[in-house]
């Protein structure tokens, strides 16, 4: 039944591709349907309908065949636009781990969990990732986990910020990183417009009695 929903969903999305999800298994047909997966998502995504590109992501595994999300990324215009936004222009100079770390991002329309922990991804990937929190196609995410990721005042900031546009996240792992009492302030103000998380993990920071 899976199998054939996407099927359903894929041709919904994109009317001239036609691509059967059993075949999808062999790894030089997943590379050949990559750019019309890519392009697929895209426009589910841009149109609005989600539940057809979550079923794409989801059905092909997306996150977690790295060669495939590699073929797809120069297809994934939402994923463009956030990369532009965030001084990423140039897909060939990505190093693996960034890769791996865009693949998460990306995974965060369609799964309810984004571990994103153990990256050492700092402050200037914590700012991608809330900046990524406020995109509306990214309604499927309800855990983030960043901890022991070197984040620090300057990303709690930012995450500040995306806590108060995001209105799915349920959970946020923050613990073990290097956020100080400037940071926690950041993340209070952003849960003062924020309805919906229900815990922060803020163990094992730098955060004293102002924080």
């Amino acid at each position: 039944e899976g199998g054939s929903m996407f099927v359903v969903v894929l041709n919904v999305a994109v009317p001239a591709i036609h691509i059967g999800v059993t075949f999808l298994a062999f790894k030089p047909v997943r590379a050949a349907a990559a750019p019309a997966l890519g392009k697929a998502v895209s426009r589910a995504v841009h149109s609005g309908n989600l539940i057809a590109a979550r079923t794409i992501w989801l059905e092909a595994e997306v996150g977690r065949d790295l060669s495939l999300f590699k073929q797809m990324m120069p297809h994934l215009r939402f994923l463009l636009d956030l990369m532009e936004r965030s001084g990423f222009k140039e897909l060939d100079k990505l190093s693996e781990e960034e890769i791996k770390l865009w693949q998460g991002i990306a995974g965060m329309f369609a799964e309810a969990r984004c571990d994103l922990s153990q990256r050492k991804i700092g402050d200037s990937g914590a700012k991608v990732v809330a900046e990524a929190m406020k995109h509306t196609a990214m309604a499927a995410m309800e855990s983030l986990e960043l901890q022991k990721d070197d984040i620090g005042d300057e990303g709690a900031k930012a995450l500040g910020e995306g806590l108060k546009v995001n209105n799915t996240l349920w959970r946020l792992y923050l613990n073990e990183n290097s956020i100080g009492d400037a940071g926690a302030q950041a993340l209070a103000d952003g849960l003062k417009q924020n309805n919906t998380l229900e815990k922060l993990w803020l163990q094992r920071n730098s955060i004293g009695d102002a924080g």
